[in-house]
């Protein structure tokens, strides 16, 4: 009897470690299916809106808001050309627009304002608008047609443009240009590069491409070197550190880039579809180039870095398919910090025209997606369009929960409204000091403290005081980069 026992307790206790294995081995698969689940998912189309009251236009440049987004481009009608401003919340309502005329370029670019606001870019001039769109400022720095800003980003007290610009005569073979100016727009800092890297006697001409923070202070610049020969003009185009007041310049390596990217221990290049990693010492640690089985052609128009790490990339892309037919695609394709392919998503373009012109990413993961599609087979006009997608799973799930933020983030303050006090969440991604302030809608400071942070998440309680009920712009900037949410107190 007591051996039978035995015997039945030793089946028993192989029965429970085999159900355990199984159930071991199950939760291992389950993980497994959801890990490949979730590395192949892709997001989706949220919501499309267009804007069908011109001839044509396009949008060039996005701006993620606490609340939505906020599209700038240009459109015409058969009178003028338009900077058109329009602000969407994020169930794709349109809350507020303008039209301001005139306008001149095409190519229109924004930072967001030290006091909320938005300074927009367009050919030698900048421009400075309310949170409202209302124009505050407007400055042209330039006589010649030919000057022109290439790119521009917020700067301690201001803000800097880079280009190229007629010498004097106006003999059209410009210098690089260099512009800082303050809150005003007004100028504090000029340079004009002239042959600065003496490539030699057959130089022609320099110009300043693009630009972006250095984490240990001033700016890298796309410094590009056009010089002649007998038969052909050919560049050498460097990256380049410059201070903060334009007076100093030293080569980080000899490499091209459209958009220049910084974080704290990579540059992330942006030319034409290609994007490169390049440590501050110059040496480059990935390329990569993406194409989709389905695309016969790209054309890639836009970059943005994105929160779980790695960046995406919005154009537009054809396949050739039976009987000849090319089906147009607006596309984002998402990728990795290995430069790894993640996910693509295609939008199609019933007849044809159109393209994706600008990208940016909300503050839940979502991508917001600018530029312009034609409204009809039968109608030339081109509507301007902005679109949404749904969260990237990348960025939900998370492609490394414990890495360290990428650059410096701001989530949404909690409670808001609030009364008395309220909570701002925020990362920073280097080691520092890191300076808040409050500003009142007029643009006066009311708050204004520092603290030296560690890299990471981080949470701020702020305290109103003796503040009045009203709208107001919480600022938070590191040595990096900066970012601005609106808060509202009520009392």
């Amino acid at each position: 009897m007591f051996q039978e026992v035995q015997v039945l307790a030793r089946e028993s206790l192989l029965n429970q470690g085999m159900i355990m294995k199984i159930s071991i081995i199950s939760t291992i698969c389950l993980w497994a299916v959801l890990w490949i689940a979730a590395a192949h998912a892709q997001p989706r189309i949220q919501w499309e809106r267009s804007i069908n009251d011109y001839i044509s236009g396009n949008c060039h440049a996005l701006i993620p808001l606490e609340d939505g987004v906020a599209a700038f481009g240009w459109a015409r009608d058969s009178l003028s050309y338009y900077l058109v401003c329009l602000r969407y919340n994020e169930a794709g309502q349109l809350i507020n627009r303008a039209a301001i005329p005139p306008y001149s370029s095409l190519q229109t670019s924004v930072v967001r304002a030290h006091d909320g606001g938005f300074i927009v870019k367009h050919g030698h001039a900048l421009r400075k608008l309310s949170f409202d769109f209302e124009l505050e400022w407007y400055m042209d720095y330039s006589e010649y047609a030919y000057d022109y800003f290439y790119d521009f980003a917020a700067a301690e007290e201001g803000y800097v443009a880079v280009g190229k610009i007629d010498p004097p005569g106006g003999d059209h073979y410009p210098d690089g240009w260099f512009v800082k100016v303050d809150e005003n727009g007004e100028i504090v800092k000029e340079r004009h590069f002239v042959d600065y890297l003496e490539e030699g006697d057959n130089y022609a001409w320099i110009e300043l491409h693009a630009i972006a923070q250095h984490p240990e202070g001033g700016f890298i610049i796309d410094y590009r070197d056009y010089w002649a020969d007998e038969h052909t003009i050919r560049y050498y185009s460097y990256l380049v550190h410059i201070a903060e007041n334009g007076d100093s310049l030293g080569v980080i390596a000899e490499r091209s880039a459209d958009k220049i990217f910084t974080s704290p221990d990579i540059i992330t290049l942006w030319k034409s579809g290609r994007v490169e990693l390049v440590s501050y010492e110059g040496d480059l640690l990935g390329q990569g180039i993406f194409l989709s089985d389905m695309d016969d052609w790209s054309w890639h128009e836009a970059m943005t870095l994105s929160r779980g790490g790695g960046g995406a990339i919005c154009g537009n892309s054809y396949h050739i398919g039976d009987n000849d037919w090319c089906f147009t695609y607006i596309y984002i394709v998402r990728f990795d910090d290995q430069l790894s392919e993640r996910w693509w998503l295609h939008n199609p373009l019933r007849y044809g025209v159109g393209g994706a012109y600008t990208i940016c990413q909300g503050g839940n993961g979502s991508y917001y997606v600018g530029g312009h599609r034609k409204r009809s087979a039968n109608v030339n006009a081109v509507d301007i369009i902005v679109m949404k997608t749904t969260p990237d799973p990348n960025f939900v799930s998370g492609d490394n929960p414990s890495a360290l933020p990428r650059a410096l983030l701001l989530d949404p303050a909690y409670p808001n409204p609030f009364n008395a006090r309220t909570c701002i969440p925020f990362q920073t991604a280097v080691r520092g000091e890191v300076r808040i302030e409050v500003f009142d809608v007029q643009g006066r400071a009311v708050y204004s403290t520092s603290g030296f942070y560690q890299p990471g998440a981080h949470v701020l309680e702020f305290q109103a005081g003796e503040m009045n009920t009203g709208i107001y712009f919480f600022r938070v900037s590191d040595a990096i980069s900066m970012q601005i949410q609106k808060i509202t107190l009520l009392r």
